[in-house]
């Protein structure tokens, strides 16, 4: 009986040479010859004959690699593979598998196996759940802000008049906001890739932000174990 998986991974990834190899032998070995394909950041795509001549690859800053496929299909065409690594902040891994239900199984938990250790820590702080967190954060202090400072409850005149009231405010801090947001979204992006292929050069430029990430949050570490020890002592006294 065939059956078929498809999954979507929204987490961050970094995918190193022994990961992408690791998956294509993986392939070829339940399914067929494996098509490798890549999209670049200079708009090219780029076709390679083997997983050695990927990992081969020097990917320089100006044709960085910004999507992976592998496609697998098998001679009588009843199991096909696809795996795809995207740089995006909502997916970032799309598996899609098709065959007989043994097969399909057995490459769906070893796949699981190698993407796994591929997840890097800060996978919990992606950006859109930050944006979430914060925004929600930053809605509710704002609705207190407000209230307090028209002084006066929504039940008290009403949500009709209430939003009357509110509504001018809100739209200038969104745009506010939004600019803000769209500022700290690059740098976010850089200290925290969702896609990192630390294949040739992409090995050095994940070092380098690595390192400044460290410190980065070292510098915050020490900056608020500061600020808790002063407040403690400002209560103590």
């Amino acid at each position: 009986m065939n059956v078929s998986y498809s999954k979507e991974l929204t987490h961050a990834f970094v995918a190193t040479p022994e990961n992408l190899k690791d998956i294509v032998i993986l392939l070829e070995e339940h399914v067929g010859a494996v098509d490798i394909q890549a999209d670049c950041k200079d708009d090219m795509s780029r076709r390679f004959d083997s997983v050695k001549t990927l990992i081969a690859y020097r990917n320089p800053k100006s044709k960085e690699l910004h999507r992976v496929y592998l496609n697998a299909y098998s001679d009588d065409r009843l199991i096909t593979a696809r795996i795809r690594f995207l740089d995006s902040i909502w997916v970032g891994i799309l598996i899609d598998l098709t065959g007989p239900e043994d097969v399909v199984s057995k490459i769906k938990e070893e796949i699981q196996d190698i993407i796994s250790g591929m997840r890097p820590w800060y996978a919990v702080v992606s950006f859109p759940k930050v944006s979430i967190t914060f925004g929600c954060i930053y809605g509710m202090i704002i609705a207190f802000l407000t209230q307090s400072a028209l002084g006066y409850k929504m039940d008290e005149i009403g949500l009709i008049n209430y939003l009357r009231e509110v509504f001018p405010l809100y739209l200038i801090l969104v745009i506010i906001s939004v600019p803000l947001w769209l500022l700290m979204k690059k740098p976010y992006m850089y200290l925290f890739p969702p896609a990192v292929f630390t294949i040739g050069q992409g090995k050095s430029r994940f070092k380098r932000v690595k390192w400044i990430r460290n410190v980065l949050i070292a510098l915050f570490v020490s900056l608020a174990a500061g600020l808790v020890i002063w407040i403690w002592q400002s209560l103590v006294k």
